[in-house]
């Protein structure tokens, strides 16, 4: 969501550019593209959420209600829209992360905006550390 900072724009862009890239992948190959929900990351929105499935897709309205924390997904903020292309590039072409705009990445490097959003990433980290 976070269409105050800029989300419709970028959803947009992904989808365009999720369409592109895939048809040169290989035919098994296979992605889609979902508009999420409000994750409570506003103060570092927006963001874009990449799962990996190697098995079949889940159904879309469960797949996008949530963060999972899971080793298959990686969970980008303070998305621009010159950083779609080389996110989009990195896991269609060669399934890596790219690291430096990651939420924890972009997190650490900006200031919290409230006490909430605080909260919000210490309980983020303690969740991390226990898994």
């Amino acid at each position: 969501m976070c269409t105050a900072n800029g989300s419709d724009a970028l959803a947009g862009q992904v989808s365009t550019l999720t369409s592109t890239l895939a048809a040169g992948l290989a035919p098994a190959a296979r992605c889609r593209v979902l508009r999420g929900g409000c994750y409570g990351l506003c103060e570092i929105g927006p963001n874009i959420v990449v799962r990996r499935h190697t098995d079949e897709l889940p159904d879309p309205e469960v797949d996008r209600l949530s963060l999972t924390e899971a080793d298959n997904e990686t969970v980008y903020s303070t998305m621009a829209t010159d950083d779609v292309e080389k996110v989009l590039r990195s896991h269609l072409e060669a399934d890596r992360s790219v690291l430096e705009l990651t939420r924890d990445a972009r997190e650490h490097a900006l200031p919290p905006q409230s006490p909430v959003a605080e909260k919000m990433r210490l309980l983020r980290e303690k969740r991390r550390v226990r898994t």
